[in-house]
């Protein structure tokens, strides 16, 4: 049963076996499922790897494997130093093996495909819920949403209303609350791009996520998570009532915004996440290079970044995009950004740097205050990075500081790889950019 949910974590690709090992993070079981071919049976991954540029060799990929399945290889993120192969606990931030994660694996293998309320006596789980320092209307949300109360298509269907029963977000499956909230790949891109990098751990249903969450002792934590199941049902509606689908990082900043400004209405609660707000005019000095990064991850298979170079906090040195064909959470996103960003300014030959993002998780990772087991190859590539600066850092500021890289997000999603001298380009400006393609790598 652990070696179910054990895969490995790629690095140079030598110790795993292609079609024996588990080692596709978004694969049923971690294993290649592609008819073999072109490739013998005992080969390593590392023949997929190019050992000099660090990348994957997208032509074997396209040789080798079905079309979802290459997209899927080459949308993990390779170390740019090639580390050893890891094996890693799937189920976990941290890679590690867990009993509580086990508990929850094991449930979500046994569960039926349509499970109904649990019958069993929920009470403590209730006083906890009216506990948590939160809007009541979120708190509402997540109380009907654990009570199976709330209108989705599936109920709808169960009271005799004729109409479409399924997901409005991937279209695929029945739209319980189990699924919208914790199983459709919807819900588990809004839970990455929280303020957290949350990844959803698999409950046997909404009510079995509500007691894993209300066991945490951070407050914080809990407020993210809430506000972000009642942020997926607003957004459920808008698209089923309005037609209207908002955009990934707009729900993730609002996630965060709403948490931030109920706590500064009731301060008494205590739950300010780890890192406040860095405000611009208390890190800026004349001499400083100030470099913004941000990331979004879109439908259709692109992931863009962005970033800003400043002197001083208001003189424009660069402004460049970023865009790629893979499939990554928002925080992997968000620690690409801020490697190529890096890279970037060592071959500027920058120093006395600030760099900025709006990914805390990222951000407290690099500074050692957190850990993933995903993240690890590029984070440490960012480290190694760090090292060869005189002076730089990496902090955390709110989205609301964060506009104009953002803004770039947008550009580098509609024009592709392309840098602006002195100037941050609007939308339409692709042709009189000025290109730098090493820069871009």
């Amino acid at each position: 049963m652990v070696e179910s949910g054990t895969r490995w974590r790629i690095g140079d690709g030598s110790k795993v076996k292609i079609w024996y090992d588990n080692w596709i993070p978004t694969n049923p079981g971690f294993k290649a499922l592609s008819p073999r071919r072109g490739i013998e049976e005992n080969a390593m991954v590392n023949v997929l790897i190019d050992s000099e540029s660090g990348r994957w060799k997208t032509d074997i990929l396209s040789e080798v494997f079905n079309q979802n399945e290459a997209a899927q290889i080459a949308s993990i993120p390779l170390s740019s130093r090639l580390r050893e192969d890891k094996r890693i606990w799937h189920f976990e931030k941290d890679g590690k093996y867990s009993v509580k994660s086990v508990h929850h694996y094991l449930k979500d293998l046994r569960r039926k495909e349509a499970p109904g309320p649990s019958s069993s006596n929920n009470g403590g789980v209730w006083k906890k819920l009216w506990k948590v320092p939160i809007d009541s209307k979120i708190r509402n949300c997540v109380w009907r949403a654990g009570k199976n109360i709330l209108p989705t298509r599936s109920n709808l269907l169960k009271k005799g209303i004729t109409l479409d029963p399924t997901c409005p977000f991937c279209c695929s499956a029945l739209e319980t609350p189990q699924h919208i909230f914790l199983d459709c790949e919807f819900a588990k891109r809004v839970c990455f791009a929280s303020p957290l990098g949350i990844r959803l751990q698999p409950c046997e249903d909404v009510l079995d996520w509500l007691e894993l969450i209300l066991r945490s002792n951070n407050t914080f934590e809990i407020q993210i998570q809430f506000t972000a199941l009642w942020k997926i049902w607003q957004a459920r509606n808008m698209l089923i009532f309005q037609n209207k689908r908002i955009d990934l990082m707009v729900i993730a900043g609002d996630i965060y915004d709403r948490v931030a400004e109920y706590n500064n209405v009731f301060p008494q609660a205590q739950v300010r996440s780890k890192r406040e707000d860095v405000r611009l005019d208390a890190t800026v000095h004349a001499e400083t290079i100030n470099i913004a990064t941000d990331a979004g991850c879109f439908e259709e298979g692109i992931s863009a970044m962005g970033c800003v170079i400043k002197k001083g906090g208001e003189n424009i040195l660069v402004a460049a995009c970023k865009k790629e064909f893979i499939q990554v959470s928002v925080s992997m996103a968000e620690a690409l950004a801020l490697r190529w960003a890096m890279k970037m300014a060592k071959e500027l030959s920058l120093d006395n740097i600030v760099f900025f993002s709006d990914a805390q998780f990222v951000v407290d990772y690099i500074n050692g205050c957190a850990y993933s087991a995903d993240l690890e190859p590029i984070v440490i590539d960012c480290r190694s990075f760090l090292c060869n600066f005189k002076s730089a850092s990496v902090l955390f500021w709110n989205r609301n500081c964060n506009l104009e890289t953002h803004h770039m997000v947008g550009v580098g999603r509609n024009l592709g790889n392309k840098t602006w001298l002195g100037v941050i380009p609007s939308l339409s400006d692709g042709p009189s950019c000025i290109l730098h393609s090493a820069l871009l790598i």
